[in-house]
């Protein structure tokens, strides 16, 4: 969420999320959600691309965002609040 999240708010044009205190965070919502949200890690998609031969239709999620919410990469960049 730490790469992803922050991205697609410069997409949107949105401000980008807080970043707060894990320890904060876990007296609010408990360890559960601190733990999926921060400390786990990403998911690979690599063995299904190997086992079914399979190819994302964009190389990055970055990429993704920019084209699915209609913005280009020159204008995705950082610090752009629109």
């Amino acid at each position: 969420m730490a790469e992803w999240l922050p991205h697609a708010a410069r997409v949107l044009g949105a401000k980008p999320p807080p970043r707060l205190p894990a320890s904060l965070v876990h007296d609010v919502v408990g360890s559960e959600l601190v733990h999926y949200s921060i400390r786990m890690p990403g998911a690979s998609n690599a063995r299904a691309k190997a086992t079914f031969g399979l190819t994302p239709a964009w190389p990055s999620s970055h990429r993704g965002f920019e084209h699915e919410l209609g913005d280009s990469p020159a204008q995705a960049v950082p610090g752009r609040h629109s």
